[in-house]
């Protein structure tokens, strides 16, 4: 895939993702944190499996080869890693979500960068360069500012409550990571489509309890027609078409390149927080958040002559 190509459909993607902060934060005034990722995922898993018996009923009469069958003990990985990687991960981060602001929780998304990093460097061998490692350390620091602005900024700056919040979603984002990194490699071997709709199904052992427990209980908000509206576009958007779009040019471009298109969360995520939900500016979001976006401005910084290691396994990857 042409990297001009790659760099827009990750820039697209992300840009959407970006919006799901402000869309969630609405959600949450009218829906349980529990119940937003069980009415979402649950969503999600559907519609990718209804996808998938559309597309091998209509693919047949093209007759292009069928995708190779995802083995049974790769299949059972898919679903923990859904298991872990979608249904804790969201727990963490819509509890999180429900402490914060939509604003605060988009600038959080330096983690993903951070744990992308270090996770492709151990698991899929991705050196990183020099500027991405300078990225990292403000990243770093950006977050942590940003936490203890909010920790030790009294009621005027969201207190305690917020802080964690802020530090909760930091949690969750080695999760995220997770998905990510071992979700593209599962892509590489098999069908992006079944790789996708699989971890969401292994989500579905968490959701799938919390959706029945509402609904017999009779605290499902029925009438609650535009938090579900928000929900139904998290399913769709940015847990179905996101992830598709991520995992097919990551395939070929690599989680560095993916890591450095995060860039635009942060900057639609907080132009929304600030615009749409009058999310307060203070010192501490100035001074957290500059560091943030300057860790992921020099996280995009090409180095002059690329790391032997990735070198090494761009090569092993085209093989």
């Amino acid at each position: 895939m042409n990297r001009w190509v790659a760099a827009g459909l990750l820039l697209l993607a992300n840009t959407l993702w970006g919006t799901s902060w402000t869309v969630a934060k609405v959600a949450l005034d009218q829906l349980p944190w529990p119940l937003l990722g069980a009415i979402r995922f649950s969503i999600a898993s559907g519609l990718l499996w209804v996808i998938i018996l559309v597309q091998g009923r209509f693919g047949a009469r093209r007759g292009p080869l069928p995708a190779p069958g995802i083995a049974r003990k790769d299949a059972l990985r898919l679903l923990a890693l859904g298991l872990v990687a979608i249904a804790a991960n969201h727990l963490i981060a819509n509890f999180g979500q429900s402490l914060t602001t939509a604003t605060d929780a988009s600038l959080m998304i330096v983690g993903e960068v951070i744990f992308t990093t270090l996770l492709g460097a151990l698991i899929l061998k991705e050196r990183p360069g020099r500027w991405k490692q300078v990225g990292v350390l403000i990243g770093a620091a950006g977050a942590v500012t940003l936490i203890l602005s909010r920790a030790t900024g009294g009621a005027a700056t969201g207190g305690l409550l917020r802080a964690a919040g802020d530090l909760l979603i930091l949690l969750s984002l080695p999760l995220e990571a997770l998905y990510s990194i071992l979700g593209t490699h599962f892509s590489r071997r098999y069908d992006r489509l079944k790789v996708t709709a699989l971890i969401n199904t292994g989500s579905l052992v968490i959701w799938v309890p919390i959706l029945i427990w509402y609904i017999a209980n009779g605290r499902f908000p029925w009438g609650a027609w535009g938090a579900l509206g928000g929900v139904v576009y998290l399913a769709v958007v940015n847990s179905v078409i996101c992830f598709l779009i991520w995992f097919k040019v990551l395939e070929s471009a690599g989680s560095n390149m993916g890591a450095i298109s995060l860039f635009a969360q942060p900057l639609v995520g907080a132009a929304l927080g600030l615009t749409l939900l009058h999310e307060h500016i203070t010192p501490g979001l100035l001074a957290g958040g500059g560091l943030i976006l300057g860790a992921l401005l020099f996280s995009t910084l090409p180095d002059r002559a690329p790391a032997p290691a990735n070198a090494a396994a761009a090569a092993r990857e085209h093989q």
